[in-house]
């Protein structure tokens, strides 16, 4: 495989493991955290602990961590987030009964699972921290309070000291789905509650924006014109807020369409584009994981929708919030359940999810690794779903007061450990035999390879699929030639009954020319003469050497005809030489007149 794709599930013997939160580490691993639930000895009450797993990029076990209750009835694993250093921030609630109070703790892991400090909010509070945030130098971190329906937020540094904090009052509001601007500002996105006569106790989308010392700036609620000025559950509150192209996109939820809602704003919290989405066949909208904007402009986002039977679901947009794909993962009739999160991995190389996996009456953390284009080995592969666009009248926002409460104070804490073994699985095993055989991974423009494959199974249904490419699609087992005509990379899918099942690329390059920086006549048989090397084909060539002097040794009209070493039949001195070469080539199809700069090779005997 050009990239390391997978599904998995990991299990704990007799206990259900429920994934929660996924995270690439700096270096380069893959972290889930998760809770065990189990009976307690009077068979009543239920237990719970917290698990953080390390995982390598090929989906292999590393090292699992339980955090045990210890003292406590339950103990929670809910926001993790790598640190510099291959470690991770993680945050940790534990509580002693089946109330609202609980023991919030900010604590650092080693790279090797190993504790190495944590920061807690003594004695039991209304406190839940539900969200962080990688920002600039520390971290966003946010929190419940039960007591007042409102939101902690505060930023720490990579020691734990908390640099700033806010409590604010009667507000929802997520660390991770915040956004951080070039600039260090800051953008949190939740719901203001309110209540409302006719329709009880509601959530208002609110945006909130902060300096990088914590000052509030503004804040903003937004009304749907479609349903007044009401914010009834048609529009939900924000539920992720992303940084793109300098500006803002806001996602949201109209529950009784069963609709996406994406709001764009600028950065003063100004709307300018609303869209929304619904699946064919939805039976309920789909909650937004994460968004992440890409290299080349578009957006990517994670979600879920239940009519899958809680598959993930991801999708690709333009910068202007128009749909181009959108895909779903899972295998029809195993139950994945609702997943819980979803990250970036490797820049923009591909996707992460996690969640709850359900199999023989018994809940698993499930993983899922996909490339950039959503795409996985195995026959539980992505399927392409139909989208259709709602009507949509751009948001109106609104300028709304916000009353801030004391922070409350951390201290040093201690949480309780031990390291276990836990199960891996593969969902649902890839076919293991075929594979892509490529003749040349390397090519000119306008040229061929033959494109084959090794292993396949006897009655085997496959399909080819090369964009660009002429052809770009085959069912045949062995294609043959495939001709490529522009410069560029051009992937290569083999898929089986629909589902990748390998993958591989090639590089088709304009440039006719590589030549290597030193070359050693000596007689031996090996890099004698100094030419081109894997050359393209090309039309009036021509190859001058000069001496340090500035005096030309050597010229040549063909790219088989190099420098052999000498001046007028004599060996020339060790040295180095200048060179440069002139020619016309086909570059994207246009005959083109390139010029090198003048270059510098080594002479060595």
């Amino acid at each position: 495989m050009a990239q390391t794709t997978f599904q998995r599930y990991f299990t704990l013997p007799d206990t259900t493991l429920l994934g929660r939160k996924i995270i690439e580490t700096s270096d380069g691993n893959i972290a889930v955290t998760s809770v065990t639930e189990v009976f307690a000895p009077n068979q009543q009450d239920r237990l719970y602990e917290g698990v953080l797993t390390k995982l390598t990029q090929e989906g292999s076990i590393v090292w699992s961590l339980k955090f045990l209750h210890g003292p406590a009835l339950l103990v929670y694993v809910d926001g993790v987030e790598a640190t510099p250093d291959g470690g991770m921030i993680v945050l940790v609630m534990s509580k002693d009964d089946y109330s609202n109070k609980f023991h919030p703790n900010i604590v650092k892991i080693s790279a090797q699972g190993v504790v190495e400090w944590t920061k807690t909010i003594p004695g039991t509070t209304y406190f839940y921290l539900n969200g962080i945030l990688p920002v600039t130098d520390g971290f966003l971190i946010s929190g419940l309070n039960y007591n007042t329906h409102g939101t902690i937020v505060f930023k720490i540094d990579y020691t734990g000291t908390i640099l700033w904090g806010k409590n604010i009052n009667n507000i929802l509001l997520v660390a991770n789905r915040a956004a951080e601007d070039l600039e260090g500002n800051l953008y949190l996105s939740g719901g203001l509650n309110i209540n409302n006569s006719a329709l009880g106790s509601v959530s208002w989308p609110l945006l909130v924006k902060l300096d990088n010392m914590g000052t509030v700036l503004w804040s903003k609620t937004y009304t749907d014109p479609l349903w007044g000025s009401t914010p009834i559950t048609p529009f939900q509150r924000f539920r992720k807020c992303l940084f793109h192209e300098d500006g803002l996109v806001l996602f949201s939820n109209n529950f009784s369409a069963q609709e996406l809602v994406m709001l764009q704003t600028d950065l003063n919290g100004v709307p300018s584009v609303q869209k929304r989405f619904r699946m064919s066949g939805a039976t309920s909208s789909f909650p937004v994981l994460n968004a992440f904007s890409a290299e080349d402009g578009h957006i990517l986002v994670g979600t879920f929708d239940s009519h899958l039977e809680n598959r993930p679901v991801l999708m690709q947009l333009t910068a202007a919030l128009e749909m181009t794909w959108i895909k779903s993962f899972g295998k029809t009739g195993v139950d994945l359940y609702t997943f819980s999160d979803m990250q970036k991995h490797g820049g923009d190389e591909g996707f992460l999810f996690t969640g709850p996996f359900y199999e023989n009456s018994l809940q698993k953390i499930g993983v899922v690794k996909t490339d950039k284009n959503g795409e996985f080995a195995g026959r539980c592969c992505a399927r392409e779903e139909e989208v259709f666009q709602g009507i949509s009248a751009v948001a109106t926002a609104a300028d709304t007061v916000l009353t801030e409460l004391p922070f409350p104070a951390f201290a040093d804490g201690a949480v309780y450990t031990k390291l276990v073994t836990v199960g891996s699985f593969p969902i649902c095993a890839a076919p293991a035999s075929a594979m892509i055989a490529l003749s040349d991974t390397l090519v000119c423009p306008g040229s061929c390879i033959e494109v084959t494959m090794v292993g396949p199974e006897q009655n085997g249904v496959y399909s080819w699929s090369i964009p660009h490419a002429m052809p770009d699609t085959s069912t045949a087992i062995h294609p043959g030639q495939v001709c490529f005509g522009i410069q560029g990379v051009y992937p290569v899918y083999l898929r089986q009954e629909g589902c990748l099942i390998d993958s591989s690329h090639l590089n088709v390059e304009g440039k006719p020319e590589m030549f290597p920086n030193a070359f050693t006549p000596n007689g031996d048989g090996v890099n004698d003469v100094f030419q081109p090397i894997g050359q393209c084909p090309v039309e009036e060539y021509r190859l001058q050497v000069y001496n340090r002097w500035g005096a030309q040794i050597f010229e040549s009209k063909s790219v088989n005809e190099g420098w052999n070493g000498e001046v007028a039949g004599v060996p020339a001195p060790v040295d180095v030489y200048i060179y440069q070469v002139a020619y016309y080539s086909h570059v994207n199809g246009v005959r083109t007149l390139l010029h090198n700069a003048k270059k510098e090779v080594t002479l060595l005997r």
